[in-house]
């Protein structure tokens, strides 16, 4: 008899720990955006996946998918939920944008300007901090592939930065429909 309320308990927890998922076509946004959003979305307990070359079948099966996860959350947070999370990742931008000026002018940024083509400083956020990627394709390998070059931790409300990582290694954070994977 004990185990009913322990299935009863365990349902609510995984149902109201469910992750959407939205699918985007058309243009991407800017790398800068999508990380923004992907910070806000993680919060949200939402996953953003982009679709490219679909045919008209697939724009409808897409366009359905959407609307009805879009009545699930709009049920979970109301009916301007997507005002408040772009007002939230608009917000997010903004700070990411500050702290990107910040690593910008640390000495580790201008080595990685030697070592990559066009570095891009993405963010994850960790509790209050966040930690800077500068990711990139290196200038020696033929591949062109993508890699972490850095690691920063980078806090917002204070000047503080701490070098996590410098070397090189696998891509962590992976934007594919900005063509970094």
């Amino acid at each position: 008899m004990r185990i009913i309320p322990l299935l009863i308990v365990s349902l609510l927890f995984f149902s109201c720990n469910k992750t959407y998922t939205l699918y985007e076509v058309g243009r991407p946004r800017s790398i800068e955006e999508n990380n923004a959003r992907k910070i806000v979305a993680e919060k949200w307990r939402l996953n953003f996946e982009f679709k490219s070359g679909l045919d008209e079948t697939t724009i409808n099966e897409t366009l359905i998918h959407n609307d009805s996860v879009n009545a699930l959350i709009s049920k979970k947070r109301g009916e301007k939920w997507l005002d408040e999370f772009t007002s939230q990742s608009i917000a997010e931008l903004d700070v990411n944008t500050a702290l990107r000026e910040r690593v910008k002018a640390l000495e580790i940024y201008s080595k990685a300007t030697n070592a990559l083509f066009e570095p891009i400083i993405l963010f994850e956020k960790k509790g209050k901090k966040y930690l800077a990627h500068i990711v990139g394709q290196q200038k020696t390998d033929e591949t062109r592939a993508f890699i972490t070059y850095a690691q920063i931790w980078v806090y917002p409300n204070s000047e503080k930065t701490s070098v996590k990582s410098e070397k090189n290694e696998a891509l962590i954070l992976r934007f594919p429909q900005n063509g970094v994977n």
